[in-house]
């Protein structure tokens, strides 16, 4: 193995261990609100990857004395508190939506081997057990969604789906690989380092022309070569060609780093879509 490739792997293995051992909140100390629990927790089995998923459903105070259609977001990294911070930001926006956290259930050290499974498409040299998004993007779309659609009151036509770190890498893969399945995408700091995403960038094809949004977002206080510059070169090869539908949003937050940085950016991500979608409601 060259050096440069030992170096993205390195890199890598230290991001993996951090966001799957410390949860996305610890950084905010700040904060001093509760974070909010889940009101009802489900348990999915996929037998393709032979997995079972631990989903945390967060419901609008208002939900059962309305029939409101919900706008839902699918939140990746549940158990490291992605989704409760989603849930904080978007009620301070004053906004009512279902929030869906999509997790294992298991302490840190046990969920590592499966998320680090399920959330790279292919396989990385030099790490075992890499490779499986696929299957897990498969299971979204043929059994998560669904489910989620048929128990609870959501818009089929206002989705999100949310990432951080190597969940934020999945999500841009979920968009450049199979677009439409979300209508909008949320990446913080995605772990590009490891693959550009080349091969679904060329292949990308919106047959049903509808509009998304991608919110992409990363703090200037990352690590320059290992996280901003390959940040930084894959936004610019967004602006060299034209992707049918999609329109996004490119923000660096200045003096954050990896984890600090992701209140702000969901912040900034979600009153980007949320006042679109109730400016385009008007």
């Amino acid at each position: 193995m060259n050096f440069k490739k030992l170096n993205v792997v390195c890199f890598y293995i230290s991001i993996l261990i951090l966001v799957s051992a410390y949860p996305v909140n610890a950084q905010m100390n700040d904060q001093s609100n509760e974070f909010p629990q889940p009101d009802i927790e489900h348990v999915l089995h996929s037998q393709n990857i032979e997995q079972t998923y631990t989903i945390y459903i967060y419901l609008p105070d208002n939900y059962h004395t309305s029939e409101i259609e919900y706008q839902a977001f699918y939140v990746l990294d549940g158990d490291a508190s992605l989704d409760e911070l989603a849930v904080q930001e978007i009620t301070k926006i004053n906004n009512k939506s279902i929030v869906i956290g999509i997790g294992y259930g298991e302490e840190a050290s046990v969920r590592r081997p499966s998320r680090l499974r399920d959330l790279t498409p292919k396989p990385i040299a030099e790490l075992n057990g890499t490779g499986g998004g696929k299957k897990f993007h498969f299971f979204l779309k043929n059994s998560l969604i669904p489910f989620v659609q048929n128990k609870y009151r959501v818009n089929l036509k206002k989705s999100t789906l949310i990432g951080h770190s190597l969940s934020g890498y999945f999500v841009l893969y979920s968009l450049f690989s199979e677009p439409n399945l979300f209508d909008n995408y949320i990446s913080i700091s995605p772990s590009i380092a490891i693959d550009d995403l080349k091969i679904e960038r060329n292949t990308y094809k919106n047959e049903s022309y509808e509009t998304m949004k991608l919110f992409l977002a990363a703090g200037g206080g990352e690590n320059r070569e290992r996280m901003l510059i390959p940040f930084k070169e894959f936004r610019a090869e967004l602006k060299t060609r034209t992707y049918e539908g999609l329109v996004y949003k490119y923000l660096i937050i200045d003096n954050m780093d990896h984890f600090s940085v992701v209140r702000p950016a969901l912040s900034e991500g979600l009153k980007w879509i949320l006042n679109e979608n109730r400016a385009r409601a008007k």
